[in-house]
């Protein structure tokens, strides 16, 4: 498991897989176990994650864990190359847009220099 996976709370503070983890287990301290608390009291969506992790198994929620993070970061990474592939097409006709108003500027001032006397 990567230690830095947080799990971002309203109250700005952060709580990583690893303490709710070890908050379902029972192995935190006093403080770390106070902050989950607090946590939990923010929102009912908190509260409902924990109870779902409180139903399975220590080794089975390790897994889902690790499995829902790699499948995250894996559309993550998909979204990240789409949105480049797509910024990458629009940067080409942009730039072929450009270089056509060169063009015809170019074409328009050579043409009024020609025909002048």
């Amino acid at each position: 498991m990567i230690k830095n996976d947080k799990i971002n709370t309203p109250a700005n503070s952060q709580l990583s897989d690893e303490q709710l983890l070890a908050y379902v287990e029972g192995n935190l301290n006093d403080a770390e176990q106070h902050r989950v608390e607090l946590w939990l009291q923010q929102s009912s969506i908190n509260t409902d994650m924990l109870e779902g992790l409180k139903e399975l198994a220590p080794a089975q929620t390790r897994q889902l864990v690790n499995t829902l993070h790699s499948g995250l970061q894996k559309q993550l990474r998909q979204k990240r190359k789409k949105g480049l592939q797509n910024n990458s097409y629009w940067m080409s006709v942009i730039i072929v847009l450009i270089l056509l108003l060169c063009l015809l500027a170019y074409l328009v001032i050579f043409l009024v220099l020609k025909n002048k006397p």
